[in-house]
């Protein structure tokens, strides 16, 4: 029997995910109905915002000429405006075209423009023309599934997506899960280092609260290893290095928490001790890509 179980893993892992930096606009190609993959794995559900380009260049938006006010924000005629496709001008002609963040600001998701501060060649009170390129934003009953957990998007039949059509998307992603294989394993490799080490009268068998929550956190801090090594192994793929360091960051704040109440309920010897030192070395030069290697045997807490 062991000191914890998939479900108790399952649950510290969810209730926890760690939310890594939003994407922007990332371009995916929908061909017909099949499914395309996006650059990550793990999105945050519903976080998607999947938009499809309304026109083929800017077009002068019919509020032009627009009157700015000092540090009030004016809005366009549209939303979720294409990055770098604005062009703000005082004439028709584009005789005299503005440079934004100097002269202006763009809120590209909400649509405004406000007089940049300190204010250069507008003057508030100065009324301006200007041009966009924008989304439409696609729905996801109507036009699009998404499968979070593997990061991939398709088609829905009768979508406003054309067929073989780009769209860009905005999202959240979180760290890769772990499979439930890895999950046993790392139960497995865990109750195989506690059972030599357990003070008496304590077992792999014991109802003890703590030390089964304490259990169960080394037990994650071996699976945040696993996922480590994982992305490692995943040279090819953009992001790995960043990722494996911060599962290894993960598994370093999860197996000092569990330490910290397991030393009530093992006991360790001067080799135990040896090899403590020796992985949080070797851990110290994996988050520093140097000569990642860590001893995840039965020896390693």
């Amino acid at each position: 029997m062991a000191l914890t179980d998939i479900n108790t893993i399952k649950n510290i892992i969810l209730f926890s995910p760690v939310i890594l930096n939003p994407i922007r606009n990332a371009a995916v190609l929908l061909q017909n109905t099949s499914r395309s993959q996006f650059p990550h794995r793990s999105l945050v559900e519903d976080s998607e915002i999947v938009k499809l380009n309304a026109v083929p260049a800017p077009l002068l938006d019919p509020l032009s000429p627009i009157t700015l006010l000092a540090g009030a924000p004016i809005t366009l005629t549209h939303t979720a405006i294409m990055p770098d496709t604005v062009v703000v001008a005082a004439d028709l002609g584009l005789i005299t075209v503005y440079v934004e963040n100097l002269d202006y600001v763009i809120d590209y998701d909400d649509g405004t423009i406000t007089v940049a501060n300190p204010a250069n060649n507008i003057t508030p009170g100065d009324a301006v023309y200007v041009w966009t390129q924008y989304f439409s934003i696609m729905s996801a009953a109507t036009d699009y599934v998404i499968d979070y957990q593997q990061g991939t998007i398709a088609r829905r039949l009768g979508s406003d997506i054309p067929t073989n059509a780009f769209v860009s998307v905005d999202y959240q992603h979180s760290l890769n899960q772990p499979t439930d294989a890895a999950i046993l394993e790392a139960i497995t490799q865990a109750d195989q280092w506690f059972k030599p080490r357990l003070r008496s009268p304590y077992t792999l068998e014991s109802t003890d609260n703590g030390l089964k929550a304490a259990a169960s956190l080394y037990v994650v801090h071996l699976l945040c290893l696993s996922m480590s090594f994982a992305e490692l192994g995943a040279a090819a793929r953009s992001q790995s290095d960043d990722l494996a360091r911060r599962w290894l960051e993960l598994a370093e704040s999860y197996k000092s928490t569990a330490m910290s109440h397991l030393s009530k309920y093992l006991q360790f010897s001067a080799l135990d001790h040896a090899h403590l030192v020796q992985n949080r070395f070797a851990a110290s030069r994996t988050i520093q890509r140097q000569s990642p290697q860590i001893d995840t045997s039965e020896r390693t807490y």
